[in-house]
């Protein structure tokens, strides 16, 4: 489900049994005005401009049933079959199923600024940083985190519970608490996620892994132990029950599952610059633009097309593996029981790819995915589909990163705080970009990294001179610099970008 600019909502929805048809991928009527949504297990929940909650979809236990009066509402959540709503006065409305005390909201009812829904419990953020939890606790669910103070939002999925602490750092709770990110929880620059398992590359060059002690029985195979000495790794990948680990001097080091044969890296171990991890597969992209692959060959997953040359990127699915060509072509393999290695034409202009367990994705120069096959309504990409920047796929769901340029915290302005942000992104949360550790981002050459470069930055990024706070940040002619030479105004244009190109020496502005 999706909320428009408009305020009006998309649905969209996998082919499934009829008999759970309870009308939730139907759209709502008078589809106007919505501005936030959320979605049940069987229904959804929408919130009005006007403070107005309409709820459609299954109703078999009242979850769409608002509870009089239906007004005065700033946020809405849904469980599998309850729903919140939060008033202006900060006090939270539940209705819907009761069965383990999901909607009975602990007193005092009062101070509430965020509330999030999970399968069978609720979660209420306090003013004063504090969170709230009620429900089941068969998973642990309502053994809120200790200490409980500091938090700026939080998360119910459908047993575990996230908080979101204003150190950027995130606690954990309920079913899959050994998935904790192990601390500290920072200076982390890549992740990968596998089935039971996740991991995380910081900084220093050092791997963390985490999951495999909330996996179910017999699925921990060491996947989560780094072997030593962990460190100067510059990439990770995590398949379904192993992990690799691309090292600064070209090595893979792989550990977990060997069942396959999967970790055992062929040899010569060297030259490669990036690796993928499949289910019980596992390929290397070499410097020469080839792709090794090892592993389980069941489904011929590590018999690389020929010619095995020009190859720019990897990645490896459920049985299948993908390579990236550098004329923008996209080459495919391994199994094809959906139609997961027959790339749609034109097979062209691809810059990144993604595999999940029977699908394939590729994104196009223009910004564009393509996604196939078609067998699964959860593959169809949600219009508009344009601007988005990376993709990633899980088994049978997608992730696509949109940017508007120069935005980093996406509040729709470009202005001085996305330049912390951005300094925030490459050094760690509250530390301002420092000459001697980052001299490369110094692309005005003035022995700073400061606004200036987070600009230039920007415009070779998106070929764009970016506004900041309405006011474009470079010169349109000379008499537009002052004497100081230090840009004045210029008119932005609604898209958030100046239309003009920028004079040779014009410096920028504060």
């Amino acid at each position: 489900m999706g909320l428009r600019t408009d305020g009006s909502v998309e649905v969209w929805c996998p082919e499934f049994d009829p008999y759970y048809d309870y009308g939730q991928c139907n759209l709502p009527n008078q589809n106007a005005d919505f501005i936030a949504i959320a979605a049940g297990l069987y229904h959804n929940i929408g919130l009005k401009s006007d403070g107005s909650v309409f709820g459609w979809g299954d109703n078999s236990i009242g979850q769409t049933d608002v509870p009089s009066p239906n007004t005065g509402f700033i946020a809405v959540a849904a469980g599998w079959f309850h729903s919140l709503g939060l008033k202006t006065d900060g006090s939270i409305v539940a209705w819907g199923d009761n069965e383990v005390g999901q909607t009975n909201v602990p007193e005092p009812n009062s101070n509430f600024v965020a509330v999030s829904a999970g399968g069978y419990h609720s979660l209420g953020l306090k003013s004063d940083g504090s969170i709230v939890v009620w429900g089941a606790d068969f998973a642990g669910q309502t053994n809120g985190p200790n200490p409980n103070r500091d938090f700026i939002a939080v998360s119910a999925g459908d047993y575990p519970s996230l908080g979101l602490k204003s150190n950027g750092s995130i606690i954990q709770w309920g079913l899959g608490i050994d998935a904790i990110v192990p601390p500290p929880n920072a200076s982390f620059v890549g992740v990968s996620a596998g089935e039971y398992h996740a991991l995380g590359l910081r900084t220093d060059g050092s791997i963390a892994g985490w999951g495999c002690d909330g996996a179910p029985p017999n699925y921990d195979d060491g996947q989560c132990n780094v072997p030593l000495a962990n460190t100067e790794f510059v990439t990770v990948a995590a398949g379904n029950y192993h992990s690799l680990g691309l090292k600064f001097d070209g090595s893979v080091v792989a550990w977990g599952n060997d069942e396959a044969g999967q970790t055992d890296v062929p040899l010569p171990n060297s030259d490669f610059i990036a690796v993928a991890a499949g289910w019980y597969v596992s390929a290397g992209l070499k410097a020469d633009g080839s792709i090794v692959a090892w592993g389980s060959d069941k489904y011929n997953q590590t018999l690389v097309p020929e010619p095995n040359a020009g190859f720019i990127a990897v990645a490896c699915g459920g049985n299948h593996c993908l390579g990236l060509k550098d004329d923008g072509a996209i080459e495919a393999w391994g199994a094809n029981d959906y139609g997961q290695t027959n790339v749609p034409k034109p097979n062209s202009d691809f810059i990144a790819i993604a595999a999940g367990y029977g699908h394939s994705l590729g994104l196009k120069s223009d910004g564009s995915i393509v996604s196939w096959p078609a067998y699964n309504g959860d593959l169809e990409v949600p219009t508009p589909n344009t601007g988005f920047l990376a993709i990633s796929a899980g088994s049978s769901r997608n992730l696509a990163i949109r940017l508007r340029p120069g935005d980093f915290n996406g509040d729709g302005v470009v202005d001085l705080e996305d330049h912390r942000n951005f300094s925030a992104i490459i050094n760690g949360p509250g530390v301002e970009a420092s000459l001697d550790r980052w001299r490369f981002l110094d692309l005005d050459d003035d022995r700073d990294v400061d606004l200036a470069d987070f600009e230039i930055a920007q415009n070779h990024f998106t070929g764009h001179d970016l506004c900041f706070g309405g006011t474009c940040v470079e010169c349109l002619n000379d008499a537009d610099c002052n004497d100081a030479n230090v840009c004045t105004t210029d008119v932005c244009e609604n898209n958030n970008t100046c239309s003009h190109t920028p004079l040779a020496g014009c410096k920028i502005g504060p």
